[in-house]
């Protein structure tokens, strides 16, 4: 029924706007030539650009509502973005959607007449290019103006040639892997109650009910789906948190960290210290706004590399708000690298000069003469090392870091009694 309601509706613009087969004009010409009877005003108004529709490739940039599209034609590029109401499409489709469908564009929105035929990724250019050549041979010109004429005239080859270039990529994607073709038969060596207790105790596995038996199945033969969910997140957006949480997240701020601590002796200010809190806590607490909401969709069962989520029915629409609010933590966290960069700029002329060892660190490195170290950091002298490079919380000692380079008679002590802990050290 639906077949034939999607075949009606596109006959009716065909006739509406190109004609029959024996000559005649359009019968929307016809409708017009004798004052459009049996319509108002407004439906005259309407029917004029309902007469003017031709096919056109629709592309769904954004779904606005249950009733509202922004999309594209792309064999109409110089439109740009126009709105497309219609219920039934808008609640069926996702974003960058392909159809290829009857248009008619009114001022300030447009419509479809029909469904249309859905146009998968992978075929929308060889798609093109054969619709273009088939103009080309029946018009003499594949210009896009004249692809949609070949479409209003040859719309019904439409869907025949998207079946055969369906199948021509099948065909082409089995004869590219290096097996064989076979058909198995299988004998249960178990009851088959105990294999369906077990699949059904499995929280990724899910019984199709009601599905029929394929025609060289045995007549009592069930099915099962697997969800990528519970036991099986190994290609979820489990694993994309997890990766990029310990591979991604962990070394940067490792970076920022070493960013922060080598910033002084690189240009002798300091950072400036409520700029530095403020980006490593938004940082962090952003980085898991994103990464935590991403582990739990993984374990609802949400693939990964999908750019729309689409009607599944084991994941619930609160998963497409969590995984808005994901982008948005995003761009939160991006936004917060603002303030690092502005620090980096601002106190590199007007930070507090940093002095030659601001951390109190025991090591050469922060002993040199002159903060930025000149060229040989020690210039003719070179330094004398006592003692070794982690001498900090000395017993007895005034400070809780000794330097490399401090003898040991010149260590200031608080307790004399452990003056021979120092030697101890040297």
């Amino acid at each position: 029924e639906s077949a034939l309601m999607e075949g009606a509706g596109t006959a009716l613009m065909y006739y509406l706007a190109m004609g029959d087969d024996d000559g005649g004009g359009p019968l929307g010409e016809t409708w017009k030539g004798g004052s459009w009877p049996g319509l108002n005003n407004d439906e005259r108004y309407m029917a004029e650009y309902r007469c003017r529709s031709l096919p056109g490739i629709l592309e769904v940039q954004n779904i606005l509502n249950g009733t509202a599209m922004e999309c594209i034609d792309l064999l109409d590029k110089e439109r740009g973005r126009f709105i497309v109401f219609d219920r039934s499409t808008a609640t069926t489709v996702a974003r960058f959607t392909r159809l290829v469908v009857w248009i008619t564009h009114y001022p300030h929105f447009s419509r479809l007449a029909g469904i249309g035929v859905r146009l998968p990724d992978m075929l929308v250019e060889p798609f093109l290019w054969e619709i273009r050549e088939r103009t080309k041979e029946v018009l003499e010109r594949k210009s896009d103006e004249e692809v949609k004429r070949y479409l209003a005239e040859f719309f019904g080859d439409t869907y025949d040639l998207i079946e055969e270039l369906g199948d021509e990529m099948r065909k082409r994607l089995i004869a590219s892997v290096d097996g064989d073709r076979c058909v198995a038969s299988y004998k249960l060596l178990v009851p088959r109650e105990e294999i369906e207790s077990i699949l059904e105790a499995k929280p990724d596995i899910e019984l199709e009910e009601g599905r029929e038996p394929e025609p060289n199945d045995p007549r009592d033969a069930i099915y099962y789906r697997w969800l990528r969910r519970g036991e099986a997140m190994s290609d979820t957006y489990f694993v994309v948190a997890h990766f990029h949480m310990v591979m991604g997240v962990s070394p940067i701020l490792v970076i920022f960290g070493a960013i922060y601590h080598w910033y002084p002796k690189i240009t002798g200010r300091m950072l400036n210290d409520r700029l530095g809190r403020i980006h490593f806590w938004a940082t962090l607490f952003g980085t898991y706004a994103i990464y935590l909401p991403m582990h739990y969709l993984g374990i609802l069962g949400l693939p990964r590399r999908y750019y729309a989520m689409g009607d599944t029915s084991f994941i619930p629409d609160s998963a497409q708000a969590m995984n808005a609010g994901i982008s948005v933590a995003a761009l939160f966290v991006a936004l917060v690298q603002l303030i690092f960069l502005y620090n980096l700029f601002w106190s590199r002329f007007k930070g507090k000069p940093s002095g030659s060892n601001p951390w109190k660190a025991t090591t050469l490195e922060w002993l040199t003469p002159q903060t930025p170290p000149v060229h040989g950091n020690w210039g003719p002298d070179l330094p004398l090392v006592y003692r070794w490079a982690y001498d900090y919380s000395l017993p007895g000692a005034a400070q809780d870091y000794i330097p490399q380079t401090m003898a040991p008679e010149d260590v200031p002590m608080t307790d004399t009694s452990c003056a021979g802990e120092e030697g101890k050290h040297s």
